[in-house]
């Protein structure tokens, strides 16, 4: 599977301490090359899934072999919309 950032996401990834810079990373790294990981397809979307990272929620579009990451937020913050 091939991953691709939108600019949102790189700008709020961009402003996390470094560790869970690396940690974020890391966890996308094993998804794009396995497959496996936390994802969860959200209700009410075609193909928008949310990845789960410790106390972070990635927003991402899954469409064949491609998957777009979209945006990034805390837990706390990534439900109240």
């Amino acid at each position: 599977m091939k991953l691709k950032f939108e600019k949102r996401f790189l700008k709020k990834l961009s402003k996390l301490p470094r560790k869970d810079q690396i940690r974020i990373l890391a966890k996308l790294k094993i998804f794009e090359e396995t497959g496996r990981g936390d994802l969860v397809k959200l209700e009410g979307y075609d193909n928008i899934y949310r990845f789960r990272v410790g106390d972070f929620r990635l927003k991402m579009w899954l469409g064949g072999d491609e998957c777009i990451v979209f945006d990034l937020e805390r837990r706390e913050r990534a439900y109240k919309r």
